[in-house]
């Protein structure tokens, strides 16, 4: 709590709130049909900011003049008596856990790494656990909220994945030990102590309190955010006690309910007019929870003019002992006899997870009022903040859990459901106009999520493919977010039978290839190619944006195959599938497809053919890919203009660095080495080499690591360094048996037996690309 300090602020009394609210309910009933003002129309009456009518009407604090303009707009004359000096700064939303803020500070210095925080909903887990973080020191806050239901629950592969790109701009690893150890390494080595919320557990546990089966590996989660060498803190929220055994430097912490010195003091902010006894009557009935004083308190000021014992007197046989739920049901009941829209809008916003994205913005509200007249939205969303039965933080939206069970069960109930989460997917979609962060994706993909409540998986498939500054299934990927798009995707592909497989088999092969998974990234391309040429052979189109779509889809399906062919060691069949694709491509597509023909070419020793589409590529003017401009750079080093090559690979590593393409910008660096191997710059070879396999080995890019390591083994072999040189060739070796990639597996065995035949090897490197 803060101390007491002087303060020019001041504050209405009890007589001096109720006189003001009086004659505004008055003007209401006579010139607004009995309708609440909202705070933006007050100020429009008043000639004050909404912020500002806010802090007199809530009794936060302001000066005299603004109280006394809010009397005077309302045929009012100021007393004295109506208005006293704010001395004492008060968090309204954080009162009487004095005491459980030095609890958890005690079991911090004590050892404890992981505080599991307990207690039944509504005692105020997750706001104890939010302001500690937000007031004792931490640089950082990690958060994941929990699912509600045990269904919707994120793996936690796809947690590590978010965390690791929002907060270290790293990518995960192929195997979930790899991205563990990276988090541990992370946590271990900033400087900047961390602080980690894990909100609303318990619907991960099973009956005995332990992980259900389908999300054991959240306790290697746990393993890491207890390891005691981690610059961190870890605060979990659950009702249900966690019993994993084997789980060190965790402690369980029972959260008692708030005391009645605490509701007093929150209902005395409030200038709620109470007698002690009643007050006292209420707390234990209520058994002291937060959630309950804050929703009472609403009810109490909107309904009954701030008295407690008016409101006490129309609840009949109230005194005996009752839960949270029961009061929510009350006043959801409450609320529909009293004003329908606002608890149709309470019942709507159910339909939001609020888990990858915590919170809605107004306008996610605002969305969910289609049955209600423009100019009454903003009146419907106050009435639900006055009544404290939606979360709000600036201008951030969202329900409590006990209060999102009820919202939802009653919507899907309801003729609301379908139309919900449709108004709620559009929102989403609307509110992103380009993919540029990890935020940005998440929320874009919020609208995949309610199409696949309602069972419209085309829609749901048009979510993934939507393009903005490009499709948000390749956003996905250039984010590293390959956990949370993979599954979506192979959900899509068993429920759709249309024209869009095509685009989602396409996108699916991606991460397939860049894992090394070569055979079934082909696999998924070629079912995108079968899909595509079915419906143009049909020559009937609903639209010429769909005939667009298939002619895109089957040339990208071509060149992904090329793609996979050519990483796959096969340059002939590669080079044919360009071919096969270049006639048809359109246009967006042809600078990719005359690179490949010329690099593969290239690669084939085909100068003269290389360097007609070299320059057939050169003369078209595209926007700058930095993969496809890699490749140009690798033609200009086969064909043996160095330099050249040098320049773009620069070139491509700056604009790799500013995009966050952490691939691109590895496997160039390792192209680069190559440059720097033939010119003897060893150690700046060695340099470049080392960076790009770092890179490569966090991201998992299985053929690109293969490779780099095989390019390491050939510079080693050129200075003599013979075991260095074996053992990346033996590391590059088992990555290519991994991807089953025969032609490959050769070219590095040869070089491993040159390592023992100097002469060869001498002439093989004459040769060398």
């Amino acid at each position: 709590m803060n101390p007491q300090r002087r303060t020019r602020a001041r504050i209405l009394t009890a007589e001096g709130l109720t006189k003001l609210c009086n004659r505004i309910r008055e003007r209401e009933i006579k010139d607004n049909f009995g309708r609440k003002y909202t705070r933006e129309e007050l100020g429009e009456l008043i000639g004050l900011d909404p912020g500002t009518i806010g802090a007199v009407l809530d009794c936060r604090g302001s000066d005299r003049s603004s109280i006394n303009r809010c009397f005077t707009a309302f045929g009012l004359t100021l007393q004295d008596s109506d208005h006293v000096g704010k001395t004492q700064d008060i968090d309204v939303n954080f009162v009487g856990r004095e005491a459980a803020i030095a609890d958890l500070n005690k079991l911090v210095r004590q050892g404890a790494k992981v505080i599991i925080i307990q207690a039944e909903g509504g005692v105020g887990k997750t706001t104890l656990a939010l302001q500690y973080l937000r007031s004792q020191g931490f640089n950082q806050v990690l958060d994941l909220w929990m699912a509600k239901e045990t269904q919707n629950l994120t793996p936690v592969e796809s947690v590590l994945e978010e965390w690791l790109q929002r907060h270290f701009h790293e990518e995960a690893g192929r195997e979930l030990s790899n991205t563990l150890g990276r988090l541990r390494q992370k946590l271990r080595d900033s400087p900047k102590r961390a602080g980690i919320l894990i909100d609303n557990l318990e619907p991960a546990l099973d009956q005995v309190g332990r992980f259900v089966q389908d999300h054991r590996r959240y306790v290697e989660l746990l393993r890491v955010l207890t390891d005691p060498l981690v610059n961190a803190v870890t605060l979990i929220t659950s009702r249900e006690r966690l019993r994993e055994v084997g789980i060190h430097n965790l402690e369980h912490y029972l959260l008692k309910s708030l005391d009645q010195d605490a509701w007093q003091q929150f209902f005395d902010y409030h200038q709620i007019q109470s007698d002690s006894s009643v007050l006292q009557k209420l707390h234990t009935t209520y058994n002291g929870n937060a959630k309950a004083m804050k929703i009472l308190r609403s009810a109490i000021q909107a309904d009954f003019a701030g008295d407690l014992t008016a409101y006490c007197q129309t609840q009949g046989e109230l005194f005996f002992e009752r839960d949270l739920e029961d009061l929510v049901i009350t006043q959801f009941d409450r609320l529909q006899r009293l004003d329908c829209n606002a608890y149709n809008l309470l019942c709507r916003l159910g339909c939001y997870r609020y888990q990858d994205v915590a919170t809605v913005d107004i306008q996610g509200l605002l969305c969910l009022l289609w049955d209600v007249p423009l100019v009454q939205q903003r009146r419907v969303v106050e009435a639900l903040k006055d009544r404290s039965l939606v979360g709000c933080e600036q201008q951030s939206f969202w329900l409590h859990p006990v209060i999102r069970a009820v919202a939802i069960d009653r919507l899907r109930a309801s003729a609301d459901w379908e139309t919900a989460n449709r108004k709620a997917a559009e929102f989403w979609t609307a509110s992103v106009d380009r993919i540029e962060t990890v935020e940005d994706a998440l929320k874009a993909f919020e609208a995949y999520h309610h199409y696949w409540q309602i069972s419209d998986f085309e829609a749901a498939a048009t979510v993934i493919l939507n393009k903005r500054n490009e499709r948000l299934g390749r956003s996905f990927y250039h984010l590293g977010l390959f956990q949370h798009i993979i599954p979506a995707i192979t959900l899509l592909t068993e429920k759709l039978n249309g024209y869009k497989l095509s685009g989602l088999y396409n996108l699916l092969g991606i991460p397939y290839r860049i894992t090394g998974e070569m055979h079934r990234a082909i696999d998924c391309h070629r079912k995108a190619k079968e899909i595509s040429d079915q419906h143009l052979n049909l020559q009937e189109f609903n639209n010429t944006d769909e005939f667009i779509f298939l002619k895109r889809q089957g040339n990208e399906s071509l060149i992904n195959i090329g793609l996979c062919q050519m990483q796959l060691g096969e340059i002939e069949t590669a080079l044919k599938t360009f071919e096969e694709a270049e006639p048809q491509s359109t246009e967006d597509w042809k600078p990719f497809i005359f690179v490949f023909i010329a690099f593969l070419s290239s690669c084939l020793d085909m100068k003269q053919k290389a360097t007609r589409w070299l320059r057939k590529a050169e003369k078209i003017e595209s926007q700058f890919f930095p993969y496809r401009v890699m490749f140009l750079g690798k033609t200009y080093a086969n064909l043996g203009h160095v330099d050249k090559a040098s320049e773009v690979y620069q070139t491509v590593i700056e604009t790799a660095k500013e995009i966050n393409q952490s691939q691109t910008l590895a496997m160039t660096m390792s192209n680069l080495a190559i440059l720097h191997r033939q010119r003897k710059e060893f150690k700046t070879a060695l340099l470049k080499h080392e960076a790009a396999i770092e890179i490569l080995e966090r991201l998992g890019a299985k053929y690109d690591l293969a490779e780099s390591y095989y390019q390491l083994g050939l510079t080693y072999q050129i200075m003599g360094e013979t075991e260095q040189s074996r053992n990346s060739f033996h590391k590059s070796s088992q990555l290519f048996k991994d991807m089953a990639a025969p032609k490959q597996l050769e070219r590095v065995k040869i070089s491993i037996v040159e390592l023992d035949n100097p002469v060869i090897s001498k002439q093989r490197h004459r040769r060398q690309k």
